[in-house]
């Protein structure tokens, strides 16, 4: 269980070594973009009203 953190985070080590931590880190922000795109895009599609359609009997 421990792979699926130590491979990449050597990965990112060594990323970092090589770019600096400065512009790695901005790289990993503009990585983060995307999901959070998705994850507004997902939000949008939720009627506001939902929870009020559900009938709980």
């Amino acid at each position: 269980m421990a792979l699926g953190l130590m491979l990449p985070g050597m990965v990112a080590g060594w990323i970092e070594e090589h770019t600096g931590y400065p512009l790695f880190f901005t790289w990993v922000c503009f990585c983060t973009l995307p999901g959070i795109l998705a994850a507004w895009m997902v939000y949008k599609q939720i009627e506001p009203d939902y929870e009020k359609k559900q009938n709980h009997e």
